[in-house]
């Protein structure tokens, strides 16, 4: 008796697998960028006014890799809410 208790569930419940399985996509808003990234300082701000034109040229040429990369980080960021 047990044994036809035990196929009968099995069958019965088999059948819910054979339903179509429906994908709903519901769209939630979400915000794309979680954190600004902070804007570098810049060097040649900091210098004295008396600095030599070597150090202040150094401090520009790292001034602009600084600032690439900062537009950089921010385009990945922008191309990543698209």
């Amino acid at each position: 008796m047990r044994h036809w208790i035990c196929c009968a569930a099995i069958v019965i419940l088999s059948g819910c697998s054979l339903l179509p399985v429906r994908e709903v996509k519901i769209p939630i808003a979400v915000p794309c960028v979680s954190q600004v990234p902070v804007r570098p300082e810049s060097a040649l701000d900091t210098l004295p006014v008396e600095t030599s034109l070597f150090d202040a040229m150094r401090a520009f040429m790292d001034d602009r890799d600084r600032l690439t990369s900062h537009a950089e980080t921010l385009e990945a960021l922008l191309e990543a809410c698209r």
